[in-house]
């Protein structure tokens, strides 16, 4: 065995502890990020990533959401998450870093209704108080035209 071929043997497995390494500090985020509540920060934060990262999955969303009010339909983010992971639709389409979360439901419904005020004006969307809401100043101007 040469020296060279020690370095390169030693070189793979470096590569392959990093891979690794970089697969378990993602558990661990996602098991963090399950087990301890986020600060308002980290949630939009984590959303608008996941959004941005995930731009197949924000058109599905809001499609259905575009659809909700044209049928004048009632529409839940929660029930919205559900169905397209029941449906394996998430699997094909989500980025291997930036999984759907249920933590991500109240930011990701403020971002639906900016985009889309008429979920809330029609009805369709209800939106409780959220420590998220200061990340979404024209949130109040859609709200008080409900």
């Amino acid at each position: 065995m040469t020296l060279s071929s020690v370095i390169r043997d030693m070189e793979r497995r470096l590569t392959a502890v990093e891979r690794e390494n970089a697969q378990l500090k993602r558990e661990l985020a996602r098991h963090e990020e399950r087990t301890e509540g986020l600060s308002a920060q980290e949630t939009y934060n984590r959303t608008k990533a996941y959004i941005d990262n995930n731009p197949k999955v924000w058109e599905r969303i809001c499609l259905d959401a575009t659809h909700a009010v044209m049928l004048n339909e009632r529409f839940s983010i929660a029930k919205e998450f559900e169905e397209l992971r029941d449906s394996k639709w998430l699997e094909k389409h989500e980025s291997e870093d930036y999984k759907c979360n249920n933590s991500y439901r109240a930011c990701m419904t403020r971002f639906l209704v900016v985009q889309f005020p008429s979920l809330v004006t029609d009805g369709l969307v209800s939106i409780r108080k959220s420590k998220i809401d200061k990340f979404f100043p024209e949130l109040e101007e859609v709200l008080n035209a409900a």
